[in-house]
């Protein structure tokens, strides 16, 4: 009993800090696509103030841009006080990181912006105040945080899966679970579906956004590009979301520049529209799931290669070398080609591969994430 007690009480002190970080939200945000545009080259200041046990901890402050962490400055820990100040080119989700004897402890997200930043730690958690996009962030990560205890007050989403897949549960008690996992998941989508909405207008909206846009269909994500500001769509993760939308199926494929190991340049129209389907296929020599499929690919590739289709491999390397060395492991039976400008993200939008598209003779996508699962049965569809 006790314990149910405690869990309640958490989750109701969550619930009531979840509501006040909206309440500021709500009194600080400007009407989407109303601001005048992005800060640009800015100066910043960001502050802390931490127990005297962390002096000589090293902090290290980076940018969040897409999937990558940035570095932009590092400072250490000295009499209680970390300061750090400069320029930066436009509003950005950014993190400080802490580490103490090669130990690393403790990541707090912000937003690097002109208006200044203060952290304090209270020996339990860190604190963080600053202009309306940092609170906005703070509130995303309190979405993040109270989901997180609602799941731990029930044990986990684990422990419920396992309960709910037992033979020994009962009919009634599988649906009181499934219910319950429905409800869990559906309130923390519409708590982020409204925290985008409030946010279109600025990075920490675009974060989110980025992270959670297929909790949008279509038709509601073009509604909301629509009428978002400045900041938020010229965010790269907002135009990786956007862009995601021409790898779709039903779409026209998008083109783009390759080059073959020889150096030599090609367009991906210099494969398409010659009587064959064209499956495209995006990897790296770093992606394990990618090397996973290339067995089955081979497989697939002697049987179907004289049916109609032509597969092509696209490496997502930055190293050449690392593509070379893994192309000649693998041996793949079929052209081998680099990415030259990143078509795989910028294009299509794509933040990590394995992506693979099957482009029918008049340009049209008609399938995606062809994987070892299900590559032949989705090509079987078109040539048999």
């Amino acid at each position: 009993m006790k314990e149910m007690m405690k869990q309640k009480r958490n989750i109701w002190l969550s619930a009531c800090l979840l509501l006040a970080f909206a309440c500021l939200a709500t009194q600080c945000r400007k009407a989407p696509g109303n601001q005048t545009g992005p800060e640009k080259n800015f100066q910043y200041k960001i502050t802390g103030t931490l127990p005297d046990s962390l002096n000589g901890a090293v902090v290290y402050l980076r940018a969040l841009r897409v999937f990558d962490r940035i570095g932009v400055d590092t400072t250490t820990v000295r009499d209680g006080q970390f300061t750090f100040e400069g320029t930066y080119e436009a509003p950005a989700v950014g993190s400080l990181r802490f580490e103490r004897d090669g130990r690393f402890f403790d990541e707090v997200r912000f937003v690097l912006e002109s208006a200044p930043v203060e952290f304090t730690f209270d020996g339990q958690a860190f604190h963080v105040t600053g202009g309306r996009r940092t609170m906005a962030m703070r509130e995303c990560e309190a979405l993040d945080e109270h989901n997180d205890s609602v799941w731990r007050s029930y044990g986990g989403s684990r422990k419920l899966s396992q309960e709910m897949n037992d033979e020994a549960t009962s009919e009634n008690r599988k649906a009181e679970i499934q219910a319950l996992m429905d409800k869990i998941r559906n309130d923390y989508t519409e708590a982020k579906r409204d925290f985008i909405y409030r946010n279109a207008d600025n990075v920490a909206g675009a974060y989110a956004y980025l992270l959670h846009s297929g909790m949008f269909s279509t038709e509601e994500k073009e509604a909301l590009e629509s009428t978002a500001g400045e900041e938020f769509l010229s965010d790269k993760g907002v135009k990786r979301v956007i862009a995601s939308r021409n790898g779709e199926i039903g779409r026209k494929y998008t083109d783009f520049a390759i080059e073959d190991s020889a150096g030599n340049s090609y367009m991906l129209s210099d494969f398409v529209g010659k009587d064959k389907y064209v499956l495209v296929e995006f990897w790296a020599s770093y992606c394990e799931g990618c090397r996973m499929d290339i067995p089955k690919l081979k497989e697939v590739y002697a049987k179907y290669k004289d049916r109609g289709v032509e597969f092509m491999s696209v490496t997502v390397d930055y190293k050449r070398e690392a593509w070379l060395r893994a192309m000649k492991e693998e041996d793949m039976p079929w052209p081998q080609y680099h990415d030259l400008n990143d078509a795989c993200g910028e294009l299509y939008g794509r933040i990590s591969v394995p992506f693979s598209m099957l482009i029918s003779p008049d340009g049209t996508i008609v399938e995606t994430e062809l994987r070892k699962l299900n590559v032949e049965e989705k090509l079987q569809k078109f040539l048999n």
